[in-house]
Formats: structure tokens, C-alpha cells, sequence
């Protein structure tokens, strides 16, 4: 669909036709913040041995519905909550997974036709044992929401006439065309080395995508990239706990509405569930781990389009009404994609030596991103695990928490927009190196002066006007707006005045000719 279409209309009774646009934009209007705290009790299912330590706590988080009224939005959500334990009967670990559900509430400005988007991320983790039979969990989670609004506006793009003087300006305009959310299903079957022992539980699953490429098609996107899975398991034979990696490239074509080889598409990809299970070979072993995992694609579509407008314009031989408007557009200055290094030591007891890293994941969280000073400035943190084992044979966990800080010049103030995401991540003995993969988007946003309307009043008679008029410059005055004021042409203005260009200064002495 054409980002506005032209509507010719003309007045009836006089020489005048006007061509009016029709440009669909959609505003964010408003950002907000809040925090959730989300806590129960996690009890052990009769199935599983007692507590004799928690090893590791972790969570997702995720909205699940949304609804807007008088101001406050409703967000319901969801906490995917798991622990790592060893067990009193002496096993080297076990696994206990707990949904909790929450819900709050964030004052933000919107309206009726607002659309909301909102993010949920796990910041603090904290639990503690009751008894050896249950454990109590308390999470804090960021939420952030962002509302748009559609609005349509109908500006004038030309005024025609034999007496009329029109004064149009041209503006780059930033088209949000569509922001979709698609879920992208992907399985597979992973095998794991003949050295490593049998599956016989999977403790632990850690799945993102990174490597995302695209290629645009009219109103679709393909999607290509890679899901990483890290999978901590206990050996069938004798409980040890074993850690393998795999990737999975996937490729997926899904709804775009508007794309097409002039715009721009951004994806971005999120692991929303994943799910594995063990499965049996035809030798009679269980090296093998089916997966299922749910992915959420954003895919969002942009194009910058030139845009003339008509800001002014009056009649020679009558006065002229014209209906105003206010339209914010947004400027594209620029877009960048980075990749942050981060090498971290994760917290390891003193005197305790890593002889083996077993699993090792991690997540970014977008802190804040902000424009100050003629520089963008993002900040976030990675929050990383490490489960190894020590000089004694010993399961261990460390973990490590690293500030993420990037920033870009940009002399004009602008409103930046920031993804960010793990691409891959590695353990070299106590270390933790992550790479962050980071997107930014710079746009810079202003209000400007349009017509929507132009009414050509009687034609008065102009015998009264002087053939030649002697006016002094004031403050403020340009060649439009004198000319405006005595229904002449700027052109004429320069011509008796042997001015070579539009600058006058204030003071000077000009012949107005008749128009």
C-alpha cells in the first residue's frame, strides 16, 4: 500500500485546484516502566530425592496478555522458574521446574486505537531452603512498555492557480509500514559424541538464535540463522552430569506486510520455550535428544520516503483561508549494528581449582539507552552462569555479572531504538567470553506546519494599491512573508531590488512592486 494518495479537488467558482496526500503514520507516544515481584513456594514432587544444596537457580519470564484502560495498562505474565540441586541420596544433581504467574500494572498515556508492546525480563533471582522438601522463590522482573498510535493526516502537496502563490517544502518522513510478531516453530534431532555417556535426565536447556539473515519479499521475509542449545544432562549409568552443545540452522518465510526491495526489515529473534527429550537408538543407547523450541520473530518494516508539503499560500486579487495541522514525523538519521566482546571471571570460591567446565550460559539485559550530550548511550548487563566441576570432582557453580557499554556520536538529538541479544559464548577455565550482538537505531523527531484546506475568498479590486511601495525590513521578515503581506510575488521583490538571493537584512530599503 502507497504511503498516501493524491486527491484533486477543485473550488467551485474560482481558478483554483488543490492535490491533497494522504500519509499514514504511526507515533510512539508514550514509554513506561515498572517492576513485578514474583514469589512461591517450589515443592518436590514425591518422585524426587530431598534437597542437600541448590546449586543454581534460573528464569524466563514472559508476557502473556495485555489489556488497556483509562490509562493503565494490565499485563499478565508468566515465570518459568527451575533450580539445579544436589540431592541428599547422594546423586550429583537433580532438576525442579515451577510456572508462577504474576500481573501488574503501568501508568502510560494511550488511546483507544494504542497499540502496546511489552517486554519482560528476570533482573534478580533470589530463593531460599525451607526444608529439604520445598523452597521459596523471589524474582524481580523489568517490564517495559511502549505505545503507538496510527494517525492519519490529509496535507495539501500543491495548490494551482492563475493568482496563486504557494510556498511547499520537502521533508524525509521515517514510514513505520508494520511491526509483526510471527512464532516460528523448530525441531530437531541431536546426536550427542560416542565418548560421552548415555542420557538418562535432562537437567538443563539453554537455547538463542543468533546469525539471522533475511532476504525481502513482496509482503514476506525469509528468515535464516542458527539456534545454539546447550544441554546439561545426568548419565543413565551412574547420575554424572555431562554438558553438550549443538546448532540448529533453520529457515522460515513469514508475514511482512508492506515489505518490498524499498524498504527496510529488521528481525530480531527470541527463544520463548524450549523443550528436549531423550530418545533411544537403534543400538539400544539414548544418545539422542529431540527438541522442540517455540521462537518468536519480530520482524519490523520501515521505509523513508520524500514528502512535499504546502505550508503556505495566498492570493494575488483576494484574501485567502487556509485550515491548519500539526504532523510529527520522524527522520531517519542513522542505524548501526555492533558486536561487544565481554571476558569475565566468574566468582570462584578461593583455594578452588576448575578442572572441568560442564555448561556455561548467559543473557543480556538492556538496561537503558538514552541520547545526551550529542552521543547515544546504552547500558546493560550480562548475567552469566558456569557449572564446573573441581579438583576433587566437585559440581560447582559460579557466576558473573558484566556492565554492557556502548555509545555512538550523533551531533542531532535524536530518539534511539536498541535490540539486543547473545550471539555466541564460551568458557576458558574460569573465564566467561560472550559476544553481544547489538542494533541501534537513530531517529530524530519534529513537528511541522501543513495545510489541509485552501478557500479563495471574492476577488477584491486592487485599484486602491499603490504601483510601488517603500518598506523598511523589521526583524523577522523574509521575502514571503512581505510579499504575502502586500499580495505580490517574491520574485517581482527581487527583481526591482536587483537581489540576488532570498536574504534580506534588516534595515534595508525595499521597492514592493504591484503584483
Amino acid at each position: 500500500m502507497p504511503a498516501y494518495i493524491l486527491t484533486r479537488i477543485k473550488k467551485a467558482g474560482v481558478k483554483m485546484e488543490i492535490k491533497k496526500g494522504n500519509i499514514n503514520l504511526c507515533e510512539q507516544i508514550a514509554r513506561s516502566y515498572a517492576s513485578a515481584l514474583v514469589e512461591g513456594d517450589i515443592v518436590i514432587p514425591d518422585t524426587k530425592p530431598d534437597i542437600a544444596e541448590i546449586l543454581l537457580a534460573d528464569a524466563k519470564a514472559k508476557v502473556t496478555d495485555t489489556d488497556y484502560k483509562g490509562g493503565v495498562l494490565k499485563i499478565a505474565g508468566q515465570v518459568e522458574f527451575m533450580a539445579l540441586y544436589k540431592p541428599e541420596d547422594g546423586g550429583e544433581l537433580v532438576c525442579v521446574s515451577e510456572s508462577l504467574y504474576f500481573g501488574e500494572s503501568i501508568d502510560i498515556k494511550g488511546s483507544e486505537n494504542a497499540s502496546f508492546t511489552v517486554k519482560a525480563d528476570v533482573e534478580h533471582i533470589g530463593f531460599t531452603l525451607v526444608n529439604s522438601r520445598k523452597l521459596s522463590a523471589k524474582m524481580m522482573i523489568a517490564l517495559s512498555a511502549v505505545a503507538n498510535d496510527k494517525m492519519q493526516y490529509e496535507p495539501v502537496i500543491e495548490v494551482t492557480g492563475e493568482d496563486i502563490e504557494s510556498r511547499s517544502k520537502k521533508h524525509s518522513i521515517y514510514i513505520p509500514v508494520s511491526d509483526t510478531e510471527t512464532k516460528i516453530s523448530v525441531s530437531d534431532i541431536l546426536t550427542v559424541a560416542e565418548d560421552c555417556p548415555d542420557i538418562g535426565e535432562i537437567l538443563k536447556v539453554d537455547a538463542w538464535v543468533s546469525g539471522i539473515d533475511t532476504r525481502v519479499m513482496n509482503g514476506k521475509v525469509m528468515i535464516h540463522a542458527d539456534m545454539h542449545v546447550n544441554t546439561m544432562y545426568a548419565s543413565a549409568e551412574d547420575e554424572k552430569v555431562t554438558g553438550v552443545s549443538h546448532t540448529v540452522p533453520f529457515t522460515e518465510i513469514v508475514e511482512a506486510p508492506g515489505a518490498d526491495e524499498q524498504t527496510t526489515v529488521n528481525v530480531t529473534c527470541n527463544v520463548m520455550d524450549v523443550f528436549a527429550t531423550t530418545k533411544g537408538d537403534l543400538k539400544g543407547d539414548t544418545k539422542i535428544i529431540s527438541v522442540d523450541a517455540s521462537i518468536c520473530a519480530r520482524v519490523r518494516v520501515s521505509k523513508t520516503m520524500a514528502e512535499t508539503v504546502v505550508d503556505d499560500c495566498y492570493c494575488l486579487s483576494g484574501k485567502t483561508e487556509v485550515s491548519r495541522d500539526s504532523m510529527k514525523i520522524s527522520e531517519y538519521i542513522t542505524s548501526e549494528n555492533a558486536r561487544i566482546t565481554v571476558n569475565k571471571s566468574v566468582d570462584v570460591p578461593k583455594n578452588v581449582k576448575i578442572d572441568e567446565v560442564i555448561h556455561c550460559c548467559a543473557k543480556p539485559l538492556l538496561r537503558a539507552y538514552t541520547w545526551e550530550n550529542g552521543m547515544v548511550k546504552v547500558s546493560g548487563v550480562l548475567v552469566a552462569f558456569l557449572v564446573y566441576r573441581d579438583g576433587d570432582g566437585n559440581l560447582r557453580c559460579g557466576v558473573s555479572e558484566s556492565d554492557i557499554n556502548w555509545e555512538k556520536a550523533i551531533h542531532d538529538k535524536c530518539e534511539p531504538e536498541v535490540d539486543m541479544w547473545l550471539e555466541d559464548i564460551s568458557a576458558d577455565n574460569g573465564n566467561i567470553i560472550a559476544n553481544v550482538g547489538l542494533y541501534m537505531k537513530a531517529l530524530k523527531s519534529h513537528r511541522v506546519d501543513i495545510l489541509t484546506d485552501v478557500n479563495k475568498k471574492d476577488e477584491e479590486s486592487q485599484s486602491d494599491i499603490p504601483c510601488m511601495v517603500i518598506y523598511f525590513v523589521k526583524e523577522g521578515d523574509t521575502l514571503w512573508s512581505i510579499a504575502k503581506k502586500y499580495r505580490t510575488k517574491a520574485e517581482k521583490i527581487k527583481i526591482a531590488n536587483k537581489l540576488e538571493n532570498d536574504k534580506i537584512e534588516v534595515g534595508r530599503r525595499l521597492m514592493i512592486p504591484k503584483a
